[in-house]
Order: C-alpha cells, then sequence, then structure tokens
C-alpha cells in the first residue's frame, strides 16, 4: 500500500481501492498511529496528513 510506511496495527484495517485511494479504518476504542510513506489528503475531511496520522476510536480516514 504506497501510503503506508508499513504494516498496521492490530485493529486497524486497510482497504485499497482500484482508483488507488485507500480506506484506512480503526476499528479499536483507542487511538492508533499509522505511519506513513509520503504526505497525502484525507478526502472525507480534507486535511494533509505527513509521516504519522493518529487514529481516534473508530475513525476512517481516505486516502488520495
Amino acid at each position: 500500500m504506497r501510503s503506508l510506511s508499513g504494516p498496521v496495527l492490530a485493529g486497524v484495517l486497510a482497504v485499497p481501492r482500484t482508483d488507488n485511494s485507500m480506506f484506512i479504518v480503526n476499528f479499536t476504542s483507542q487511538e492508533l498511529a499509522i505511519g506513513l510513506r509520503r504526505a497525502t489528503q484525507d478526502r472525507l475531511s480534507a486535511a494533509t496528513l505527513n509521516g504519522k496520522a493518529l487514529l481516534k476510536p473508530f475513525q476512517v480516514l481516505w486516502f488520495e
């Protein structure tokens, strides 16, 4: 998965899409971090994320 710098933690699901975007879902009630290989934009919030993203409990991101 091009945007991620490594495997995701248990409790996080990364789903690649055919348009080269990706859904990232935190299925836990804890805040979890994911590493990012490059700066990317979340389509849902329009926030630009770089280096590391903190996923709030049950948060969904949709990366470019």
